[in-house]
């Protein structure tokens, strides 16, 4: 933790050729040549490298926020030099992989204890029970969703240890998302092995973990990472509209029409999914079957959360305010994905720009603000 954490804070940046060359497949080569001025400059700070690629690219007004945004970050980590681009694999291993490995043997020395569930002290943990040290984990996740989504310019060296994964499952440089579910998924299947040995004496939960894991890992991280390999459009086979947002919104249904077959069957996959599949089968089988054993947020919450769920209030009152809030997401959704469509077929001749705010405050809101931090 304490190597991943300081990749907030070593590291120099240089823009060279090599970094020029690395950051043109994600850059128009027009940006990277306002760059000039600062080239092979060596900088002791983000800040410093990003004041300067502010200026540069600022002048160019047709930018939107967005775009510089993805064209700060591409280019910062291009430009990133020290230990960590220069020992990617070493600090990888001493920080991702090590904390794997340190979870797996706190956990395993477990299994010498007779089945059963065991909750001793937990409510008397400082981890798990509000005290100083759950403040501090809790404060810290909280910074990273953060950063992940507002400030991914400050997480370039972290998002640098996943590099040599990313261009050995993808063949594409990684990004803030491949290194968010490369952890996700690593932190579902370390706290599933917990949750094998917790529960081992249950099948019931024995079988939903084994499930979650192979949802999360196969359709969630696996298939979607092959897919970009072989540069076809990528998509969670199970990730159904309204969790999937996106899946709507103009640049995605014309990135799957005009992706030949398997982007028209991601596209009449996604519609079944979320008009049949998902509404018929929880009608029989309630949402739990989804919630529980298929989706990632239920898969992140039945193993990482399971030391944590005591937490949560148990009340009439928060049961009456979740469902408010459900039901309302779930109309803000509609109302957005109604807007969406109209504003594709009609080629943004009906909602015209006001699609485009809905779907920003969509993706704050919910996506980022509620859902992800």
């Amino acid at each position: 933790l304490a190597v991943f954490t300081s990749t907030l804070f070593v590291g120099n940046y240089k823009i060279t050729d090599r970094a020029l060359q690395e950051a043109a497949q994600k850059v128009p080569a027009e940006r990277l040549e306002m760059l000039e001025p600062i080239k092979n400059q060596q900088m002791t700070s983000k800040s410093e490298m990003l004041s300067s690629i502010n200026k540069l690219l600022n002048a160019d007004q047709s930018l939107s926020d967005y775009q510089l945004g993805e064209y700060k970050f591409w280019i910062l980590k291009a430009a990133a030099t020290g230990p960590f681009t220069d020992y990617t694999i070493t600090f990888f291993i001493l920080s991702i992989i090590l904390a794997s490995v340190g979870g797996l043997i706190y956990f395993l020395p477990k299994l010498k204890d007779l089945p059963g569930i065991k909750n001793n002290h937990m409510f008397f943990s400082s981890t798990m029970s509000r005290g100083l040290i759950g403040i501090i984990l809790g404060i810290y996740l909280i910074g990273f969703y953060v950063l992940l989504y507002w400030y991914p310019t400050q997480i370039v060296n972290a998002v640098n240890l996943v590099e040599p994964v990313s261009q050995w499952l993808r063949n594409q440089p990684a990004d803030r998302w491949f290194l968010y579910g490369f952890l996700y998924t690593i932190a579902v299947a370390v706290m599933g092995i917990r949750m094998f040995i917790k529960y081992r004496h249950s099948r019931y939960h024995l079988v939903r973990t084994a499930s979650v894991i192979f949802f999360q890992f196969g359709f969630a991280f696996l298939i979607p990472t092959i897919l970009e390999r072989l540069n076809q459009p990528s998509m969670d086979f199970k990730n159904a509209w309204p969790l999937n947002y996106s899946f709507f919104m103009d640049w995605n249904l014309s990135n799957l029409l005009q992706s030949g077959n398997l982007g028209l069957f991601i596209l009449f996959w996604g519609i079944v999914l979320a008009v049949i599949v998902v509404p018929v089968m929880t009608y029989f089988l309630g949402k739990r079957w989804y919630c529980s054993w298929v989706c990632g947020c239920g898969g992140l919450a039945e193993t990482l959360g399971d030391p944590f769920r005591q937490l949560s209030d148990k009340s009439l009152r928060a049961w009456k305010i979740e469902r408010w809030i459900v039901h309302s997401v779930l109309v803000f959704a509609v109302v957005m994905t109604v807007m969406q469509i109209s504003n594709f077929i009609s080629n943004g001749k009906l909602f015209a720009d006001y699609t485009w705010r809905v779907n920003q405050a969509y993706s704050f809101l919910i996506g980022a603000a509620f859902a992800g931090v």
